[in-house]
């Protein structure tokens, strides 16, 4: 009546297979995620360069076009 079924050996099998193969996905995603941090900083002190010499070259014209 039912499917089909696995034995108590299969099924352990499965779970060990899965069980390697979370570690593995969590280690492979671990070294692929793990510069993240790195780049965020990275973007972020650039980000914050470019908008003050932005800032910086909107005040010198600002202050050029109060003296004239």
């Amino acid at each position: 009546m039912g499917g089909p079924t696995m034995s108590s050996g299969g099924l352990h099998a499965y779970a060990e297979r899965q069980a390697a193969l979370r570690c593995s996905l969590r280690e492979h995603f671990a070294r692929t995620w793990s510069d993240i941090p790195h780049y965020v900083e990275i973007t972020t002190t650039a980000m914050a360069n470019t908008i003050e010499r932005i800032l910086g070259q909107a005040r010198e014209v600002e202050s050029e076009h109060i003296m004239s």
